[in-house]
């Protein structure tokens, strides 16, 4: 990683870290290099809990009537 990102990296955290404000300058890098500090937070315990048991779910409708309702003979569809 090229040292001049790195600073900016860490500079950032910083200022996040301490609820600073971010500068125009701050933001419009950050939206360059497609980053923001939060990107690097650790997920949540209760949020990786809640992939995990959604995954191991089985939730397959039955019928297209069971995802949109009945549709009503001689209504029109928009």
């Amino acid at each position: 990683m090229p040292e001049n990102k790195r600073i900016s990296k860490s500079t950032l955290r910083l200022k996040f870290k301490n609820k600073a404000d971010f500068t125009k300058a701050d933001v419009l890098w950050m939206d360059k290099h497609d980053w923001h500090p939060v990107d690097e937070l650790p997920l949540k315990k209760s949020f990786v809990k809640s992939v995990l048991k959604s995954r191991s779910e089985k939730t397959t409708p039955t019928s297209i009537e069971a995802l949109f309702g009945k549709h009503k003979k001689g209504s029109k569809c928009l």
